[in-house]
């Protein structure tokens, strides 16, 4: 007779648990969602999203709108975020170090980390001046394209590189963007050789970006600091200053983390 693999518990998962979470992570993109939506979106029976969408509003993660009977996501989810920014030492120690650097560049500062094969944006400082390409907190991007795409690339793990590789050809958003495995791993090893990476264009005409790898005590990558702003602002003599002002908050936050865990975001967003 053959034995079937025992389960750790702690690798089981509970589908309305995943139904739940699911249902967040729609509505923290579209906005806002009918029961149609919902089942649709989840692959689910209405009854089943109207008991799961009814618990969660019970407990204050949703909302349902008097005007048209959507589903929006409930102030309860505010309560979570400020708990999470609170308790994580990561994020005590990147806001002030990113706001300095900010008003010493009179620019956008934005800190990301890899989310499955994606980055997330963990922490922003915004310049009231500079709105255009500022990349908000909690949102997502992909990783073949931008300086902090390069850097998180360059030195996350071995097989994330071998994955997004495989993905390729790449969306193409500008004749800059890089569409092809190629491209991206000659600016991935063009990082690794400089430790630093920088773009111009590869998403939207007239953004660019510098950035540099933030790691952990132990070496361990832990995300990537970056500034996003103009190719016209992004000069030769602009890098030469900057540059320095970014490899010193990072070694700055690098030698906060003593003893601190590595982080994993655990908020995603898609695009």
């Amino acid at each position: 007779m053959e034995l079937k693999p025992r389960v750790k518990e702690a690798e089981r998962t509970n589908a309305s648990v995943m139904y739940s979470l699911q249902a967040l992570d729609y509505l923290e993109t579209e906005g806002a969602a009918s029961l149609n939506d919902l089942s649709a979106a989840l692959s689910i029976n209405k009854s089943r999203v109207l008991r799961l969408c009814g618990t969660l509003e019970q407990m204050g993660y949703l909302r349902r709108r008097a005007e048209d009977a959507k589903w929006v996501l409930g102030s309860r989810l505010l309560s979570l975020g400020k708990a999470f920014e609170r308790q994580n030492p990561l994020l005590q120690v990147l806001r002030p170090e990113m706001l300095e650097l900010s008003q010493q560049l009179d620019e956008n500062v934005v800190f990301q980390v890899i989310r499955g094969e994606r980055r997330l944006c963990l922490c922003a400082v915004n310049r009231v001046q500079r709105q255009r390409y500022f990349t908000p907190e909690g949102s997502e991007a992909r990783l073949h394209y931008g300086a902090a795409a390069k850097v998180l690339l360059a030195w996350g793990p071995p097989e994330l590189r071998a994955r997004i590789y495989e993905q390729a050809p790449y969306p193409r958003y500008t004749e800059h963007t890089r569409t092809t495995a190629e491209e991206l791993m000659a600016d991935i090893e063009k990082a690794a050789a400089e430790g630093w990476a920088a773009s111009s264009e590869e998403r939207t005409y007239g953004s660019a970006a510098l950035a540099v790898p933030v790691f952990g005590a132990e070496g361990a990558l832990l995300g990537a600091l970056s500034i996003p702003t103009t190719s016209q602002r992004l000069t030769p003599e602009f890098t030469q200053r900057a540059l320095p002002l970014l490899k010193q908050s990072a070694e700055f936050i690098r030698s906060t983390q003593a003893g601190a865990q590595k982080f994993v975001p655990v908020v995603p967003r898609r695009d």
